[in-house]
C-alpha cells in the first residue's frame, strides 16, 4: 500500500482504541478479550442506549432525546430513573466488575455520552476507506474500495427492525455501499477485471435493482467477458434490449445504456471504461444527530 494511501488511513486499527464496534449485521463489540454479541448487553434498551451513543461520535446526548427514541409517546412512568438503570446494565454487561463500562459511558450534566477516543467503529472505517479511493488512482483505489465493501456484511442494526431511527441509519449506509460497489465496478472495469466488475454491479443491483449505472457496469462487464470469451454470455437468443431496459426504472434509458444493450445483443466489442472516479461522497464523517 503506498504512503498516500497510509496517510489517508493511518488512524484505522489504532491501537489507543481498544473497543471495536460493528454495525454491518447485528451489533457487537470487542472489547480487550471480551466479545459481546447483540444479546449479550443486557436486553434491548440497553443495547439502544449504547448504539445511539456511539452514533453520536462522542457528543452528549441529553436525557430526553433518548427517552423520545428509545420510547416515543409510550414513555415509562418514571422516566429519568429508568435510562439511568438501562446505562447501570449497559456498564455492567461491557465490563462486569471492572471500570471499563464507565470509562466508556461517561456521564454528563443530564446527558450521557461515549468516550470516542476509545472507539473504532465499522461504519466509519467504511467511510475512512471510501473517502481514501476518491483521492487514489489505479490499483490502489480499487484495493481501498475493496477492503471498504467487506466490511459491509450486512444491514445496519440489523437487530433493530423498524425502530425509526435505526432505518433512517441503515438506509444512509444501505444507499453508501451501493455506491461504493457501483464505483468498485467502476475501477475493476478501468483496469480489466471484467469479472471482478461483474460482481460489483450485480451485488449493487441486488440491493438497488432500479440503479441505472450499476446496470451499465453489469453490461459493460458481461460485454468486455463475452469478447475475451467469444461466447455469449449476457443473452439468449431472440432476447431483446426490452427484457433489459425496464430494470433500469426509466420510461426512456440513457444513450449510454441503450448502446451497450444493443452492442451486447449482437455480441458486439464494445467495453465500458472510465477513468473518472466518483469523488466527494465521504469528505467528511457524519455525525448524525442521534439520529438526524
Amino acid at each position: 500500500m503506498s504512503g498516500g494511501i497510509e496517510a489517508h488511513v493511518s488512524h484505522l486499527g489504532d491501537s489507543n482504541r481498544q473497543c471495536v464496534v460493528r454495525m454491518f449485521g447485528p451489533t457487537t463489540v470487542l472489547l480487550g478479550k471480551r466479545s459481546l454479541g447483540s444479546r449479550d448487553f443486557g436486553g434491548r434498551k440497553p443495547r439502544q442506549f449504547f448504539e445511539l451513543l456511539v452514533l453520536a461520535r462522542g457528543a452528549a446526548v441529553p436525557k430526553d432525546r433518548l427517552a423520545d427514541l428509545i420510547w416515543g409517546d409510550e414513555l415509562p412512568a418514571n422516566v429519568v430513573a429508568t435510562i439511568e438503570t438501562n446505562i447501570s446494565v449497559l456498564r455492567s454487561a461491557l465490563d462486569p466488575g471492572g471500570s471499563w463500562g464507565r470509562r466508556l459511558v461517561l456521564t454528563e450534566p443530564d446527558a450521557y455520552r461515549i468516550d470516542e477516543s476509545l472507539v473504532e467503529l465499522d461504519l466509519d472505517t467504511f467511510s475512512s476507506l471510501v473517502t481514501a479511493a476518491g483521492l487514489e488512482q489505479g490499483p490502489d483505489r480499487l484495493l481501498l474500495l475493496r477492503e471498504a465493501i467487506e466490511l459491509a456484511t450486512g444491514e445496519v442494526l440489523v437487530d433493530e427492525g423498524y425502530v425509526d431511527w435505526a432505518v433512517r441509519v441503515r438506509e444512509r449506509y444501505r444507499i453508501d455501499v451501493v455506491l461504493a460497489q457501483i464505483d468498485a465496478a467502476r475501477a475493476a472495469l478501468d483496469h480489466g477485471e471484467a469479472g471482478l466488475a461483474l460482481e460489483f454491479a450485480e451485488a449493487a443491483l441486488e440491493s438497488e435493482p432500479l440503479s441505472e449505472p450499476a446496470m451499465i457496469c453489469k453490461l459493460g462487464a458481461l460485454a468486455d467477458l463475452q469478447r475475451r470469451t467469444r461466447t455469449n454470455w449476457v443473452l439468449p437468443p431472440r432476447t431483446r434490449s426490452s427484457r433489459l431496459l425496464p430494470t433500469c426504472g426509466r420510461a426512456v434509458p440513457s444513450g449510454s445504456l441503450s448502446l451497450i444493450v444493443t452492442t451486447v445483443e449482437q455480441c458486439g466489442s464494445y467495453s465500458l471504461r472510465t477513468t473518472r472516479p466518483m469523488r466527494g461522497w465521504y469528505t467528511r464523517r457524519s455525525r448524525i444527530t442521534v439520529p438526524a
